[in-house]
């Protein structure tokens, strides 16, 4: 069979990477109700609805996220611009501190011993030879930091140390298909997350750097730098524990929603609860 018979006879067969992946390439995650023992994330915190969370855990409703290939695409892309920032542009600079995992034996290079230790303690470049095995290959393995008190955990993209700026850092990397939006400031999910990171670590700046999927070169690259902000801070730890109070006791916390027929109301699973509704028609 010739090339241009083979080509043509997956043509009327419909053989498609891209079919395949736009029919079958989606995901359906659970959102579990937060129980006493539960953990809130920080990267997921700064769009929770401490209302939702409390009435979610309170009437035990259980969400699932539908992430459609497109959506799923999306995140891929930004996963690899990540994987890209911390093993290879970031250690090629100089300046990303963290944990290193050896390709060539498994071998784990940093990191704390133990977990609440400072972050200065135990965060190294990216090795130039592992050890054990002589191995010249390495991973960055993101480290999980907590709070124990308000039951929270994230693991930040990477430590920085910076010339000309005291102390350690931490940074976080983004990618967006409008760099117009953070131009001139960060997005304010975004320099949340980061607060909670450097309260988490307990360290006073970090940098948001974003990086235009639709850019070439290093003109794709926004940075923000943000200092330790200790009202950001408070209000963080005061929201998580309105939502463990009400895990435990059933107070609920402040609306977010000012109106039950607002977008974020209309897909809340405890909308009704919420606002009290009890003819299905509103």
């Amino acid at each position: 069979m010739g090339l241009g018979s083979l080509v043509e006879n997956a043509l009327k067969s419909g053989a498609s990477l891209k079919k395949l992946i736009k029919e079958d390439y989606a995901v359906v995650e659970d959102i579990p109700y937060l129980v006493k023992d539960s953990w809130v994330r920080s990267s997921g915190f700064p769009m929770l609805c401490p209302r939702e969370e409390v009435l979610c855990s309170t009437h035990k409703v259980e969400r699932t996220w539908e992430i459609n290939a497109d959506l799923n695409l999306i995140f891929q892309h930004g996963h690899g611009l990540h994987h890209q920032l911390q093993n290879e542009i970031l250690p090629s600079v100089g300046v990303l501190r963290g944990k290193w995992v050896c390709q060539g034996c498994g071998a784990m290079h940093g990191g704390p011993v133990d977990p609440k230790a400072r972050v200065e303690t135990w965060a190294e470049p990216k090795p130039e030879g592992c050890p054990d095995c002589s191995g010249k290959e390495f991973l960055f393995h993101e480290v999980k930091m907590f709070n124990e008190d308000h039951r929270v955990s994230g693991h930040c993209d990477g430590f920085l140390e910076l010339d000309g700026v005291p102390g350690m850092g931490i940074v976080e990397g983004k990618s967006i298909g409008q760099g117009w939006q953070v131009q001139n400031v960060p997005k304010l999910d975004h320099v949340i997350q980061l607060q909670t990171y450097l309260w988490l670590a307990d360290l006073q700046w970090g940098i948001i750097l974003y990086w235009q999927k639709g850019v070439n070169g290093v003109g794709a690259l926004i940075e923000h730098f943000v200092e330790r902000d200790e009202d950001t801070i408070d209000n963080i730890k005061a929201t998580l524990k309105s939502i463990w109070n009400g895990v435990e006791t059933g107070e609920l916390p402040d609306k977010v929603c000012e109106t039950s027929t607002c977008k974020r109301a209309k897909s809340c699973a405890v909308r009704n609860q919420c606002f009290g509704i009890t003819d299905e028609s509103e």
